[in-house]
């Protein structure tokens, strides 16, 4: 019997993989509002998976896919404010454990790698949408700060 398979956090996530093939397909037929669901539902699984996965590059990417699967949604419905604080959120989460001394420094670091895809993603939307978005300051914030850390020769990723 294998104890790996029958463990909580893996049918966690199945359960996240399942659902997001599944939003993934409603996105691919244009059905935004079903993908919006789904993604929904992949983030509440990704946010209990995050820290509880053993491999934790594996945990912070269902929580970073998660993120920003919503955000492509949003973007799709037009809810701009959302999509940003998805974007956002996911980087914050990020940082957060990235800077918690309470998790383990494998975990810190797989945070700490997953913020380059994030502020990846923060820069291409403020390129793309920040004019039409409420939520331009929290944007510009992450980015100023991960400029503001390079030339001071500190690394966020």
């Amino acid at each position: 019997m294998d104890i790996v398979s029958n463990h909580p956090w893996t049918q966690a996530l199945h359960q996240w993989r399942h659902v997001i093939a599944h939003g993934n397909r409603c996105y691919e037929l244009q059905a935004w509002t079903e993908a919006l669901e789904c993604y929904q539902q992949a983030l509440a699984i990704a946010e209990g998976l995050m820290l509880a996965w053993p491999e934790p590059d594996i945990g912070m990417s269902v929580l970073v896919v998660s993120h920003h699967n919503l955000a492509d949604a949003c973007l799709q419905l037009d809810q701009l404010d959302e999509a940003a604080s998805h974007l956002c959120s996911a980087h914050e989460q990020l940082q957060r454990v990235a800077q918690d001394p309470g998790v383990s420094p494998d975990q810190q670091q797989a945070a700490l790698r997953h913020q380059h895809r994030t502020l990846h993603e923060l820069m291409r939307f403020a390129q793309r949408h920040v004019q039409g978005c409420q939520c331009s300051v929290r944007v510009a914030r992450h980015i100023s700060e991960h400029l503001i850390a390079r030339a001071a020769g500190q690394s966020l990723h």
